[in-house]
Order: C-alpha cells, then structure tokens, then sequence
C-alpha cells in the first residue's frame, strides 16, 4: 500500500514533535532541581512570615488527649532564616522551653523534605504529569540508591523512607512532597523506636523565584522507654512578606 507524500510526511514531523516535547528523565528533573535551589536561595531566605504549629497527642485509639498551638515568626538573619516563638497555645512561652519529641521530628522532618539528601541519597523514578494549584508538574517517586550508608539513626532512617515529589515544570521547585516510613525502626538498642511517620508538604509559589513551605502534616507514632508518643502535627505559614537586607529585622530574633 503506498502512501502520499503528506502524510508520510506528517507522521515523521509527529515523530519529531514528540520527541521535542517529551518529558526530561527522572535524573534530568533531579539537576534541574538542584540548579534551581542553588540560584533561587538568595530569594527565598528574602522573606518574613508567619508559622502556626498545631500538635495533638493522641491516644492509642487516636483521639485527641491535648493539643499545642505554637506561632512562630520567621524572618532572614545574615541571609538564612531564623525563626522565633512568640506564642504558646495563646500566651508568651516561657524562656528555653524544652524540645518535644513533635518539634524535634518536625524540624528533621522539614529539613529532609526540602534538604540535600532528598536529591542526593535517593534514586527516583518519573511517574507521569499532574496539575498542582493550576501548574503542570512531573511526578517522580523515590526511594534511597542501593548502598546507601548507616552510620548512625539518622541514616537508618533516611534510608527507610520512600515517596513521591512534585516538581514544577516551568520553575523545578517541589509543588509537594508526600514522604512515608516504610518499615518500623528502633533506636538505642529496644529503648525508643518509629513506628510511622508520615509528612506531606505543600510548597507556595510567592514569584518565579521564590517559593516556601505553606502548609506540612506530619503523623507519627513511636516510643521512647516504656512511653508510647502519637502525634499529628499540622503547620501552616501565612503573611509572606519580602525584606530588603537593610530591613531586616535581626536584633528581635537573637
């Protein structure tokens, strides 16, 4: 069967097209990523804002023993952002207020999600396309490269957890990030473990090259001696405010 020449000449230049317009690899994203963080953080660490942190403790049939609101001011000092807590659960908080075991795992937890080992101690693989607030983004889940070290708890657990990035098409900046434990682990021999820990983070777009977390959920259950701890922890950060470096308002966060 012979076919006329438009069309053998239309099928090649659909080849062509897409080709041209086929999504990058899962490690071609990966660079675009970390090309982007690189040359975005002047901008990002430019801004002022607010972080609600709400934790319930839960009880073994997760309800609600007692909550914690605490309001956090976040704001640039010598270029990096430092935050400051104003207020617990409605009231100025006491000087160095001990640590919980809610904000430790959510400042880890933070850091991993937006930090150098999401893109360095993990392998991903590309999954598809999705629309995020009106933005295309590729889909790439991840777990950690084979051979990965253990040095310590932490490495243990970054090499237990596994999950799915959201990465803006035009920008290369997480949309979201849905991060999950994938086995139990313990820590100091049987004296503490993680049971789960689940985080999901929602990053805003406040120009095309600045954008911050607006709102993270982090569900954990675990133990430390004899102790159960359940969590859930809800963030969210609001009134994004740009500074110049001569506004900054160091003093009031030292």
């Amino acid at each position: 069967m012979k076919y006329p020449k438009f069309f053998c000449a239309f099928l090649i230049s659909g080849i062509f097209l897409t080709r041209a317009f086929a999504a990058p690899s899962a490690s071609e994203i990966v660079e675009k990523v970390k090309a982007r963080s690189a040359q975005a953080a002047p901008e990002k660490n430019s801004f002022t804002y607010q972080r609600v942190s709400r934790t319930d403790y839960l009880d073994e049939n997760e309800q609600v023993k007692r909550s914690s609101v605490r309001v956090y001011e976040v704001a640039p000092i010598d270029g990096e952002p430092v935050s400051k807590l104003v207020q617990v659960n409605g009231h100025p908080p006491k000087k160095d207020p001990p640590r919980s075991a809610a904000r430790e795992a959510g400042d880890k937890s933070r850091n991993l999600a937006l930090g150098e080992d999401l893109l360095t101690r993990y392998q991903y693989e590309f999954r598809g396309e999705e629309v995020i607030a009106g933005r295309n983004a590729w889909v790439l889940a991840f777990k950690p490269k084979p051979g990965a070290p253990e040095d310590g708890f932490l490495d243990k657990l970054v090499n237990a957890m596994r999950g799915t990035i959201w990465v803006d098409q035009e920008e290369h900046e997480f949309s979201k990030v849905d991060i999950h434990l994938s086995k139990k682990l313990s820590f100091f021999g049987l004296l503490g473990g993680i049971e789960k820990l689940d985080l999901q983070m929602v990053q805003k777009r406040l120009n095309s090259e600045a954008w911050l977390t607006e709102t993270l959920t982090l569900d954990f259950i675990g133990r430390k001696l004899f102790t159960p701890i359940r969590f859930r922890c809800v963030e969210n950060c609001s009134d994004f405010k740009k500074v110049t470096p001569s506004s900054q308002p160091v003093a009031s966060l030292h």
